[in-house]
């Protein structure tokens, strides 16, 4: 049986390759769609598959660098295999060429939206962390000089765990 994490870590990762290759997608339509080459299902896929094993790419170094997939590491892991993968087979394979313009409008759009999920996602789990976090603050036990622990009336903060080593007008 797979444990509790790594099912975790594995449907974490599919999520993260399945937005970014949604990106990828958004990129090629509306490429295609500004030079009028119409969004067909061929079309789609004769322009996409060169960035789309760019992104594959991209999670092979996720996965051997273990980086997070939803993190900025892990997009610009992403990101960077994803151009020069993707504009290499666009050169070599579909001889359709990579003009310095169509390098940096790429770059651009892609960074923006590969790092623009992640964050905005990363907002919308610590917001729904402090919505849901407990009413009641939690105290932790303290170890007094004799080496015995009390329990504190000290409030925690999980973002800040020494906050209650700290003299009390020291807290914010």
């Amino acid at each position: 049986m797979i444990p509790s994490t790594s099912r975790t870590a594995g449907r974490a990762l599919a999520v993260a390759a399945l937005a970014d290759l949604v990106c990828v997608l958004v990129f090629v339509s509306i490429g295609r769609s500004s030079h009028e080459e119409g969004i067909t299902l061929t079309g789609l896929l004769t322009t996409g598959w060169p960035f789309w094993l760019g992104v594959a790419g991209g999670y092979v170094g996720v996965v051997a660098f273990r980086l997070a997939p939803a993190s900025l590491p892990g997009a610009a892991m992403v990101l960077i295999k994803t151009l020069v993968i993707g504009m290499i087979l666009r050169n070599v394979v579909q001889h359709d060429g990579t003009p310095f313009s169509f390098v940096m409008v790429a770059t651009v759009f892609l960074a923006l939206t590969l790092a623009g999920w992640r964050t905005t996602a990363r907002f919308a789990v610590r917001r729904q962390l402090r919505t849901t976090s407990p009413s009641r603050p939690r105290t932790l036990p303290q170890q007094t000089r004799a080496g015995s622990t009390t329990s504190s009336s000290k409030p925690t903060d999980p973002a800040d765990p020494h906050a209650a080593s700290r003299p009390e007008r020291l807290r914010s």
